[in-house]
């Protein structure tokens, strides 16, 4: 049977990318036409189309196209082994990154939604399902500005990434018992979002559920300790009192506006 040769063009159109890739490739020493005419033709065959996508998988997982002219060269399988191996890995690593910012987007996205929706400065009691939550802690003075309060959320995402994981929403500030039973808004610790399969870990806290006083207030820091006030006096009219820490769920409404000294926050204090 006759072999079949692909001008070019052709074989740039067969995978999906330019004479211009091609050439540099051959200049590389990575990919050569099999076969070239007397007249300048330059030809590639049908299977060279195996070797050019295994060329553009290494390169889109990371290998720079000298490392993978030299293992094409070396002809090792060991090397090749080795090197694929770990390249699977880094996607494993990317796929589990990627899944866990799309999470990320997707609670933003609710976040925002129950912000847009959410009845301000009035007290409704619900159940609530149990969570977990990552706590940092944070000294309570530094958390009275809203700069310094920038500077502490940034240091404790830093945290989270050298750590290997990622500063999942919802973010957010945790009110000790003691002063949530009194009605002051003194934040002790940062938190995040984390799994069940993370309840081992010594920062990871269980969230209990059932039934919680929830508020939504929006305004600056001052208005806030005043709206956590109002949720305590308004529980005791009702002959309910906290139970465990307060969270202050941060609710993201700076994608709402740009006011920088006003949030949006959920309280959250399971009462009985």
């Amino acid at each position: 049977m006759k072999r079949r040769f692909l001008r070019t063009g052709e074989f740039a159109r067969l995978c999906r990318t330019t004479k211009e890739t091609l050439f540099h490739y051959d200049r590389k020493g990575l990919l050569r036409p099999r076969h070239v005419s007397d007249n300048g033709y330059r030809c590639y065959g049908v299977e060279q189309f195996f070797e050019f996508d295994l060329i553009r998988l290494l390169k889109e997982t990371g290998s720079p196209l000298d490392e993978i002219r030299q293992q094409r060269q070396a002809r090792d399988p060991k090397a090749w082994i080795e090197l694929l191996r770990a390249r699977a890995d880094l996607l494993r690593r990317e796929r589990v990154r990627l899944e866990q910012r799309e999470a990320m987007i997707r609670e933003l996205a609710s976040l925002t939604e129950s912000a847009l929706s959410a009845p301000f400065d009035r007290l409704v009691i619900a159940e609530r399902p149990a969570s977990w939550a990552r706590l940092v802690a944070v000294d309570p003075e530094s958390m009275a500005g809203a700069a310094s309060v920038a500077e502490i959320y940034a240091a404790c995402i830093d945290s989270q990434i050298t750590r290997g994981g990622l500063a999942i929403s919802p973010l957010g500030c945790v009110i000790p018992e003691a002063h949530a039973r009194r009605g002051q808004a003194r934040y002790c610790f940062l938190f995040f979002s984390a799994s069940q399969a993370e309840a081992g870990d010594p920062g990871v806290r269980a969230l209990p559920g059932g039934r919680h006083a929830v508020m939504f207030h929006r305004g600056d820091q001052a208005s806030q300790a005043l709206a956590f006030q109002r949720l305590i006096a308004s529980l005791a009219e009702t002959g309910l009192r906290p139970v465990g820490d307060a969270y202050a769920f941060d609710q993201m409404g700076y994608l709402l506006d740009d006011a920088s000294e006003v949030c949006t926050t959920q309280f959250v204090v399971r009462v009985a």
